[in-house]
């Protein structure tokens, strides 16, 4: 089946999605901890994140509970709860684009394809939607699912269903494009064909059993990869 369109995650496909992260890391270690940043990384994202992408929990309640699990005192959560907020406005106001992910996404929009945004977001669609309005490119994505919205951690294989439908093409025929290869596990069970974007990122990940992916150092590539793959229908492992 050739492919029709492509579902994207965003985060390290289209900007940084450590900021965050490292962030929590200087404030935490500003107040006397000594942790790494994979510990407060893989903390925040697995005991925390969860509840607040699937809309069970206010964000900064479980920053709150972030804080205290590394024994700070109250006084401590709260001046960093409102150092946070204000980092986070900054942040969200200051987001920028990898390079030439604007020129990438108007390509593949000229070649007649569908796109579609499927990814953990603390922010409902329209929410996110505005965001990518701010950094350029919401005119280029035709369908915007988050799991906020869904009640969900994405991505599931429910998840690809309902962004497939959004963009009225069957999951078989859309690629699916991220950075990070738990997800695109979840897409290989969908029977989708799948790209992994190489991370750019300042502090290396943990390391991880390797699994075979087609990669590009960046989607700058992509057009040229889709090209070739749909010229010869090839299924990507």
């Amino acid at each position: 089946m050739s492919l029709q369109g492509i579902i994207f995650d965003v985060e390290d496909t289209f900007f940084d999605g450590t900021f965050w992260h490292r962030y929590l890391h200087r404030a935490v270690c500003r107040s006397g901890v000594d942790v790494s940043f994979n510990e407060v990384q893989s903390a925040w994202q697995s005991k925390f994140l969860p509840e607040v992408y699937q809309g069970q929990r206010n964000y900064w309640d479980a920053l709150a509970s972030f804080f205290r699990l590394w024994g700070l005192s109250e006084c401590e959560v709260s001046e960093l709860l409102v150092a946070s907020q204000s980092r986070m406005k900054f942040a969200q106001a200051n987001l920028r684009l990898f390079p030439q992910v604007d020129e990438t996404l108007k390509q593949l929009k000229l070649q007649g394809l569908r796109l579609g945004i499927l990814c953990n977001s603390i922010h409902q669609p329209q929410a996110l939607a505005e965001i990518l309005i701010r950094i350029g490119v919401r005119t280029q994505i035709d369908a915007i699912l988050t799991s906020r919205h869904l009640g969900r951690v994405m991505p599931d294989v429910a998840g690809f269903q309902t962004i497939a439908e959004m963009l009225n093409f069957p999951m078989q025929s859309l690629l699916y494009v991220s950075a990070r290869e738990s997800r695109l596990e979840i897409g290989r069970e969908a029977e989708m064909r799948c790209i992994q974007v190489a991370k750019q990122q300042v502090v290396p990940a943990p390391p991880t059993k390797p699994i075979q992916l087609t990669t590009i150092d960046s989607l700058s590539n992509l057009g040229e990869v889709f090209e070739r793959l749909n010229a010869g229908n090839q299924v990507l492992a």
